[in-house]
């Protein structure tokens, strides 16, 4: 037998890890035509037509590699991957537990394993799995080489704890919550996070020392703590949830001037979101970003329910968007005068909903304690859970949940029915007003 197939699936390989797709799947299938059971270049293929949306398919490939080599960590590893974008939890589960034992050593069967614990409700397992986050590029490249030892939740009277920012903008915001506890135990918090968001942190309760994670001289301290380790040092369970809103506030003066902005109307003011960052930087996370935005074309549903004044609140890279909205939407687009997070909050707090993809926003006015509708892809973050509607980090957030990979529409009429019931209850003269 010639081992031709093998150079093919390297090549393909090489082409696959470039983002080049087309000549990567022609090799998978050519080296396949060779040998049909060629384990490696069925689990590539079968992770690229998962990838890009050809989920039975890529199931398909996947299922077979498994069968043909069922202590592959690997090939369950992918195939959990594409059961998960079908929305197929119990078996993605199933699939991520076998790599984690079969592999316990990779750090990712551990953090996908992590993930889809999490995901379950399961945080008792899920924390100390998750800690496998910093064997993991490109999040290992951002971990802090300290000489300060970890806090793990032991005894902190009377020390200092540095708490660091770790991941994005939605993370931070999100896991604040901590803050105010730590201090309740008699710490003195240093708290770095990234510097578009230092002045709407001034208002979080409990913070010794608040500094811009851009290199600026951090004062001494004790221990130390990355944010999305607290929920594992504080033992948080599903039920023991932090859930007390709103822990931020805007700037008074913030509030005061977007406030005036918004002062004109008498409608109800809706805030909207649809697009992520595009995180070019690392194929995996563009390619979930793709999963998790949508084109402001799509939400032509919201346009012309009365009553309603919609606002931009997108930035980046599709914020001017905003000047093409769907036709019949009122929107408004103030963005250019946002600097920072902390304009983006004052502007939310003089709203009465916000309408998000799953970006930072949707944290944002979860912290704020303002309504929030956050549209969610069918691979949902493992921090909504599964088949539910709420969330037990914020209170008055609402998921509305895709059912099928890349197709928004049934989950926009859902928000515009909703929207349109909202403000019939609205209307003068409703009992429900």
């Amino acid at each position: 037998m010639s081992e031709y197939h093998i150079e093919l699936t390297n090549a393909a390989a090489e082409r696959h890890a470039a983002d080049d797709l087309t000549p990567a799947e022609r090799g998978y299938r050519l080296a396949l035509s060779h040998f049909p059971e060629y384990v490696p270049a069925l689990m590539n293929l079968g992770y690229l037509c998962a990838d890009t949306g050809r989920l039975a398919e890529g199931i398909d490939f996947l299922t077979r590699a498994v069968h043909l080599e069922p202590n592959n960590a690997a090939a369950h590893l992918n195939l959990g991957f594409a059961l998960e974008l079908a929305g197929s939890y119990d078996e993605q589960l199933a699939c991520c537990a076998r790599a984690a034992e079969l592999a316990p050593q990779s750090a990712s069967a551990r953090f996908n394993h992590a993930r889809a614990l999490l995901l379950n409700g399961d945080f008792e397992r899920g924390w100390d799995e998750f800690e496998y986050r910093w064997e993991l590029e490109p999040l290992a490249s951002g971990k802090r080489n300290l000489v300060q030892p970890l806090w793990a939740g032991e005894d902190i009277s009377g020390r200092t704890i540095l708490l660091h920012a770790e991941q994005g903008y939605g993370d931070t915001l999100q896991f604040m919550r901590y803050v105010p506890l730590i201090a309740a135990l008699g710490a003195t918090v240093i708290l770095a996070v990234q510097p578009r968001l230092v002045r709407l942190l001034r208002s979080l309760a409990g913070v010794a020392r608040l500094i811009p994670d851009d290199g600026v001289p951090i004062p001494d301290f004790d221990v130390h703590c990355p944010l999305l380790s607290l929920p594992r040092a504080f033992r948080t369970r599903l039920e023991s949830t932090p859930a007390r809103v709103p822990y931020l506030a805007a700037d008074a003066q913030d509030l005061a001037f977007w406030a005036s902005c918004t002062a004109y109307t008498r409608d109800m003011r809706v805030g909207l979101v649809w697009s992520g960052n595009p995180a070019k930087f690392d194929r995996r996370l563009a390619r979930t970003n793709l999963r998790r935005s949508i084109a402001l074309a799509e939400l032509l549903p919201l346009a012309g329910i009365p009553g309603i004044q919609y606002y931009s609140l997108q930035k980046g890279e599709h914020a001017e968007d905003a000047l093409h909205p769907p036709e019949g939407m009122n929107l408004i687009d103030l963005t250019d005068a946002i600097r920072d997070f902390g304009d983006t909050a004052a502007l939310i707090e003089n709203l009465d909903l916000v309408v998000t993809v799953d970006t930072a926003v949707a944290h944002l006015a979860g912290a704020l304690g303002k309504p929030v509708w956050v549209l969610s892809r069918v691979d949902g973050c493992w921090r909504w859970l599964r088949a539910r509607g709420d969330s037990p980090w914020y209170p008055t957030l609402r998921l509305y949940r895709q059912r099928e990979l890349n197709r928004w529409g049934a989950v926009i009429d859902e928000v515009a029915r909703d929207l349109r019931a909202l403000m019939q209850a609205r209307r003068p003269g409703s009992p429900h007003r």
